[in-house]
């Protein structure tokens, strides 16, 4: 966006690269919670003191309560910068940025998007006296008040003509729309250039001035001041200080004075030539100017018809030059009239602008100049369907391909109008960015922001679409087609048959073979870590690899933030690789924050990070625990995978380990000895000698601890001071013990009875339990006298515990009425007699027998007492119908295997769909259904029944494999044995094609049948040398030589060889020139190729 005055620029210089990243730690200070909603917050922005009210909650959550600047991490802060500089002796540059950065996040938050679409921002900036503002250009990421291009920019006057630069009522827009910005951060750039005033400045001067924008929204309005960054900084953005520039004009020279009056021309215009402008299209005329016309301007137009000339001003250059003026309109053969004017300025006391003088000159566009057509763009629309078949739930996804099919270029936005048929749908997924559609509804506006297109490159939109309420047709149509009037072209350029394309996708109804739910589309990350190695390195270092994976259904593209942390204690020290692209720093005590600031990653893809933890010698635990949590992204709701951890065993070298083991009496007897052994043993690879707190106690079920337990001796002593008396017992001692050695004590102990077994079970549960812990644990709150075993009992820990059962006289009652004599027996009191079924007085009268009351039910652990109540024993309560211990001992957290979860009960279990194998979680894989062995099958290791190799199955068991027998053709009269040969039945033969009975011959005396012949019996034949008997009868026959041997047999004689020389080339060439004998085995001297 450009607008300019008619001032003729004395030179035109490319804009720089602006410097608007303040430093990090201003950043920091300036830092404000800018816009909150769902999440938005405006704060700390500077009141007017006239006019300013605060801004009404137009969003939710919109307040303007923070005056101290609040930064964090998921703050969207604004900032507002300013530069300036004198670019030469006529102009000044001001280079201006406003926007906010902040969480990437934030910019794709719909919340955050309307909340920025709801402020109105004004722009306006004066610069000082003795500027006059000629140009002002506005870029970036800003819209109108609809979502439009930016408004155009005015120039108005304040205190001096055209001194002040405006820009009213746009948006910053949470899209990227120029593609250049960083993914954290939209603004717009503003750039003005003003005219120096060289009589207002006769000596060099300090220049300030500052832009402001106005943030509005109803009644209430802020505003921004612009900020010079190479000032220093107080930390409030509301007292931005002003850009100063230098300007400097005292080295310039003016132009000379008007030019005399008089007759002459002033310059001389030669003709030039024409040629055609690169690319074709248009002519270009090239203009000799002389030395004289250095410094001035040049105008040129025509008076021809149909004719234009482009640009309509140029600078001759000094010493003089040649301008180039493109004409357009123009043929081979016209004659173009043209028009030239020399122009200068002059300064001093009558500055201003005069003409030089004009003249004319007529150019022929040569006859046989033939310029090629002008390269111009095409546009081709193209539209396919994503999936086979969608339902009346969605999941119609479409992709629509925008392709320069042209020879040039395209600049300039791209308007898609976008219809489904035959009724309105709405957006169910997309678009893709930048593309931006409105309304959400069919039919709709589609514009991707100004791009260039070079021939063959194409940009796509991906957008997905829900059929609309009511929708009966079977099937989705959509439709793409280019808007040349809303993408600014308003002239239509290439083929317009290409311009439009549509696609259809089939619907399908619930019940449909093939009608399936389109697949739910979620944002979803998850994290793994796995430990590089079973345990830490002898000297402390502990590897693990963390893995952030996309288990969504869509590629995700932003940043990545992860907390790593140590559950089990922090590490001497922690880094994280690689770096860059993350960065990592402390976030806590023994926790870390890593940050990656933009990955790409398409479902199931992954991005690693590498934890190295060093652990001191000292290390308070045997294993180190590291969990790391990849935080949350826009639209995830599937956080339970987002946090993984795992652990590594700490080698301690060196290092004492006391363990404790116990056994004895397996049934012990009140009143009487019973003896238990303590096993104290040092497991660790070094000595200990110190101090340990060693405690003893007796535990009855359903009774608790059994306290007054009489002491009779313990060889040897602890060595406690005093040595304890009674159980339970806790005590000091020292303790020297070498690597593997052990110490034994036997406790013997006496039960004492005193009633307090008598309502319990004979023999009544107990056990008792030891443990060897620092001096300074108090043994009593470990509660060892519980109803279980403590885990450990068997010696791997420092306390242990022995279940036995004890022996108790049971104490006998008598019914009421009825007294216990000194025999044992129930007897009626003295006085009375035992008379039918009572007792009565000696008098003769009855003594009344109470009735019996009935007795209460004992419940689980309960005891019943002297005068029949039922209670629960001391140190016990009545809960959920049994008696239980008020305070229960901490049971010990188990440990948590890879994968696993711990629930509420403080359990350690997989989730669910997963199982434990081999010390981890993995899915469940179902199980395989056994099949059923049949006569010598195996089976395999995913469970199939098969036959070994060399057997098949046959007749439902494993027989040998038999090659096929080929099938003989049966001859009239045969039949096929097992074996599958064709044979004539016994006692017929195969005659003439056959199986015919066998003629009954009858040989004369002398001969023989012979193949159904009769021949004289001739055994005693001698045939001559050369003959052989055959069938009795003598006959010659013709031998042959032995192979390789020549001649008529007997007279053979050895072959000659022939005599090859090898030659030094691939022998496969010999292979194809000399005849292979086929089937006849190779002898060594008759290689002739090498093998």
């Amino acid at each position: 966006m450009n607008i300019r005055t008619p001032v003729p620029l004395a030179t035109q210089s490319n804009p720089t690269v602006m410097e608007t990243i303040m430093k990090p730690l201003s950043f920091a200070r300036r830092g404000a919670r800018w816009l909150v909603a769902a999440g938005i917050a405006l704060a700390a922005m500077p009141l007017s003191p006239a006019a300013a009210q605060p801004l009404p909650e137009v969003v939710p959550e919109l307040r303007l309560d923070r005056v101290i600047p609040h930064p964090g991490h998921d703050d969207v802060v604004p900032f507002f910068t300013k530069k300036g500089v004198q670019r030469n002796c006529d102009y000044v540059v001001y280079n201006l940025r406003f926007g906010a950065r902040g969480n990437p996040e934030k910019f794709f938050d719909p919340a955050f998007a309307n909340g920025l679409k709801t402020l109105r921002m004004d722009f306006r900036d004066q610069v000082a006296a003795g500027l006059t503002i000629v140009n002002v250009q506005a870029s970036g990421d800003g819209t109108d008040a609809i979502g439009g291009p930016l408004p155009a920019a005015t120039i108005g006057a304040t205190a001096n003509p055209n001194d002040t630069a405006g820009i009213s009522d746009f948006r910053l827009s949470a899209t990227d729309l120029d593609g250049v910005g960083a993914p954290n951060e939209r603004y717009i750039d503003i750039r003005i250039t003003a005219l120096i005033d060289h009589a207002a400045f006769p000596a060099p001067a300090i220049v300030d001035n500052q832009g402001v924008v106005k943030l509005s929204a109803g009644p209430g309005s802020i505003e921004i001041p612009s900020h010079d960054p190479s000032k220093p900084d107080d930390g409030d953005f509301r007292t931005g200080e002003k850009t100063s520039i230098r300007i400097d004009v005292t080295d310039c020279e003016p132009p000379p004075p008007p030019p005399p009056g008089g007759d002459g021309p002033c310059f001389k215009v030669e003709r030039g030539d024409v040629d055609c402008v690169p690319g074709g299209g248009a002519y270009i005329y090239n203009m000799p100017v002389g030395p004289e016309m250095a410094g001035r301007w040049v105008q040129l137009r025509t008076t021809t018809p149909g004719i234009t000339i482009d640009p309509p001003l140029q600078l001759a250059p000094p010493g003089g030059g040649v301008l180039h003026w493109e004409i357009e309109g123009a043929s081979p053969g016209d004659v173009v009239n043209l028009i030239v004017t020399g122009i200068e300025t002059y300064a001093g006391p009558e500055e201003g602008v005069g003409l030089c003088c004009t003249q004319t000159v007529d150019i022929v566009i040569p006859p046989d100049l033939r310029c090629p057509p002008e390269k111009r763009p095409d546009i081709k629309v193209e539209k396919r369907a994503e999936v086979a078949r969608c339902t009346y739930l969605g999941g119609c996804d479409f992709t629509i391909r925008v392709t320069n099919v042209g020879d040039g270029p395209y600049n300039g936005k791209i308007v898609l109008d976008e219809v489904t048929l035959p009724g309105n749908a709405t957006i169910d997924s997309g678009p893709n960015a930048p593309w931006t559609c409105l309304p959400a509804t069919s039919p709709m506006s589609c514009e991707h922001p100004a791009t260039t297109l070079d021939p063959g490159e194409s940009v796509d939109l991906k957008i997905g679409f829900k059929p609309g309420p009511g929708w009966e047709a079977r099937f989705i149509r959509n439709c793409a087609e280019y808007d040349y009037t809303a993408s600014g072209k308003p002239d239509v350029f290439g083929r317009t048959d290409n311009d439009k394309a549509c696609a259809t996708i089939p619907i399908c109804k619930r019940g449909d073979p093939d009608c399936r739910p389109p697949v739910e589309k979620k944002v979803d990350l998850r994290i793994t870590k796995d430990p590089r190695s079973v345990s830490c390195s002898a000297d402390g270092v502990c590897s693990f690899l963390i893995r952030v994976y996309n288990n969504g259904t869509e590629n995700y593209v932003g940043p990545l933030t992860v907390i790593d942390d140590y559950p089990t204690g922090a590490p001497t020290s922690s880094t994280f690789g690689p770096t860059p692209p993350w960065t990592c720093g402390p976030a806590g005590p023994g926790q870390f924050r890593c940050d990656h600031p933009g990955v790409a990653l398409v479902p199931g893809a992954s991005v690693p990070l590498s934890v190295v933890a060093i652990v001191p010698a000292d290390y308070q635990s045997d294993m180190i625990r590291n969990c790391g949590e990849v935080r949350a992204i826009l639209g995830e709701t599937v956080l339970t995978n987002n946090r993984a951890c795992a652990t590594m065993r700490i080698p301690h070298p060196g290092r004492p380990r006391l363990t404790v083991a116990k056994t004895g009496d397996r049934q012990c007897e009140t009143g009487r000895p019973c003896t238990f052994e303590i096993t104290i043993t040092n497991s660790g690879t070094a000595p200990f000698n110190g101090s340990v707190r060693i405690g003893d106690a007796i535990g009855v079920d359903g009774l608790g601890r059994l306290d007054g337990v009489a002491i009779a001796s313990v060889e040897p002593p602890f060595g406690c001071s005093p040595e304890p008396a009674t159980l339970p017992l806790s005590c000091v001692a020292n303790i020297s013990l070498g690597a593997g050695e052990s110490r034994v004590h036997r406790v013997t102990v006496v039960i004492p009875d005193d009633g307090r077994l008598a309502n319990l079970p004979r023999p009544a549960p107990a056990q008792n339990c030891v443990a060897v812990l620092p001096p300074d644990t108090p043994v009593r709150g470990l509660d060892l006298a519980g109803g279980t075993a403590v885990p450990g009992g068997l010696g791997g820990s420092p306390y242990a515990c022995h279940r036995f059962l004890i022996d108790h006289e049971e104490k006998q009652q008598c019914s009421e009425g009825f007294v216990l004599n000194q025999a044992g027996r129930c007897v009626c009191p003295e006085g009375t007699t035992f008379r039918n079924g009572q007792c009565v007085q000696d008098s003769g009268t009855v003594t009344p027998v109470p009735p019996v009351k009935p007795q209460c039910r004992l419940l689980p652990g309960q005891i019943r007492t002297e005068d029949g109540r039922c209670i629960c024993p001391r140190g016990t309560d009545l809960k959920n119908g049994k008696c239980v211990r008020p305070e229960q001992p901490p049971e010990r957290q188990c440990t948590l295997l890879p994968g696993q979860i711990r629930t509420q009960d403080g359990s350690c279990i997989c989730p669910r769909g997963t199982e434990l194998k081999n010390g981890r979680c993995v899915k469940d894989v179902p199980p395989v259904r056994q099949c059923t062995l049949l006569p010598g099958q195996i089976r395999t290791q995913d469970g199939r029944c098969i036959c070994p190799r060399g057997t098949e199955l046959r007749n439902g068991r494993c027989v040998k494999d038999v090659p096929p027998v080929r099938q003989c053709t049966l001859l009239p009269g045969q039949i096929r044995t097992k074996e599958g040969r064709c044979i004539c039945p016994r006692g017929t033969e195969l005659i003439r094609g056959a199986c015919r009975k066998a003629p009954t011959t009858q040989c004369p005396e002398g001969t023989s049948l012979v193949r159904g012949r009769c021949v004289p019996d001739r055994q005693d034949t001698v045939c001559r040398r050369g003959e052989v008997l055959v069938n009795g009868q003598c006959m010659t026959i013709e031998r042959e030589c032995p192979r390789g041997t020549v001649g008529q047999y007997p007279n053979c004689r050895p072959r000659q060889r022939p005599t090859l020389e090898i030659m030094p080339i691939n022998p496969d060439v010999f292979r194809g020139l000399i005849p292979q004998r086929q089937q006849q085995p190779q002898r060594p001297n008759n290689n002739i190729i090498p093998q």
